[in-house]
């Protein structure tokens, strides 16, 4: 049967240009790599039966590709062609704009048939870029001289332009005063002196700790316990599930830390789904490194983000903000005439 060889790969950083944003860099980057594939002959010829190679990564492993190749094609319409693809194995949620090349080499190791397409089209995890273009006859022909000692080598490089490499500790958050004992008093209930009731729900306090935060209980109740949590205990364990109504409340009880902390979490979460609304968010709540990164997001993301619904909520209910996307772009150095098209 048909065997694969190690895959060697390489990676080129074309350029790099900071970002509005102080923590984001928007970088092309050219992946390439070599596949050899031992006793071609012998692979499995039945129409959507496929060899893949080992995976190769950038620098940082966040993007992750392996090779793909149908001997007979993808499926009955691709029947007597060998397939090609590139498949993008792991990737951040919104993707990349990328675009691949495919070469079989001859036994020389020269270039022998081609697959390039010129244009960048955003892929996610699990999406493939290739094409069906190989004749299995022609590569199975001796005359084609592709294969040698039953050898077959496909070469790839993958572009990706437009990638954001996101720095870590976004927002320095300021250090806690809190001490670690408050937390066991509020979760064991120790002395405590006042009750705190939200939609049928009750939580024991002490009037002396939340008289320094000026806390009222205008809030949904799982977002009141967070809170407290974070009153006591200076930690927010469920964080992620609710940035951004804590967000909201941090910047309302002037709780700063807390509001680093959500900022910090809003900006390492940024997609193309919720990157509108979380600069609707930012803007809201004076969170100016939130909307410094979503700005960045947005504008390296157009094309995506401006299908959604948390843009229309922006153009329809938060029109100055397109301002500040426009302003984005013209002090980034790029005016958008110049922008290469997204696809």
């Amino acid at each position: 049967s048909a065997s694969s060889e190690k895959i060697h790969s390489s990676e080129d950083l074309q350029s790099s240009r900071m970002a509005s944003s102080y923590n984001y860099t928007q970088v092309c980057v050219k992946f390439s790599c070599s596949w050899t594939i031992s006793n071609f002959s012998f692979a499995d010829d039945e129409n959507g039966a496929s060899l893949t190679s080992s995976t190769f990564s950038d620098a940082s492993g966040r993007l992750k590709w392996a090779l793909q190749l149908y001997p007979n094609g993808v499926d009955s319409v691709q029947e007597g062609y060998v397939s090609c693809f590139a498949v993008l194995v792991s990737a951040p949620e919104a993707g990349v704009r990328a675009c691949a090349r495919l070469v079989l080499l001859n036994a020389e190791g020269q270039e022998a048939m081609v697959i390039e397409n010129n244009y960048y089209t955003r892929v996610y995890e699990g999406d493939q870029i290739g094409s069906e273009l190989f004749s299995r006859n022609d590569v199975l022909d001796d005359a084609s001289g592709l294969l040698q000692d039953d050898k077959l080598t496909l070469t790839c490089k993958v572009s990706i332009t437009g990638c954001l490499v996101i720095s870590t500790a976004q927002v320095k958050e300021p250090d806690s005063s809190l001490a670690f004992e408050l937390g066991e008093l509020w979760e064991e209930s120790l002395l405590t002196d006042c009750t705190l009731c939200v939609a049928g729900q009750e939580f024991k306090a002490h009037k002396s700790i939340l008289s320094r935060t000026r806390l009222i209980s205008e809030m949904e109740p799982d977002v009141l316990k967070e809170i407290l949590t974070y009153i006591y205990s200076g930690k927010a364990p469920n964080i992620r599930q609710m940035a951004a109504k804590l967000l909201a409340a941090a910047d309302m009880y002037l709780l700063d830390r807390l509001k680093s902390m959500c900022e910090d979490t809003l900006c390492s979460s940024l997609t193309v789904d919720n990157a509108a609304e979380t600069l609707i968010l930012g803007d809201l709540h004076q969170a100016q490194h939130t909307k410094n990164d979503a700005v960045t997001f947005i504008n390296v993301n157009a094309e995506e983000v401006t299908k959604t619904d948390g843009w229309t909520t922006l153009t329809d209910d938060h029109p100055h903000l397109i301002t500040d996307l426009y302003q984005s772009l013209v002090s980034a150095g790029e005016p958008p005439a110049k922008r290469q098209r997204r696809f």
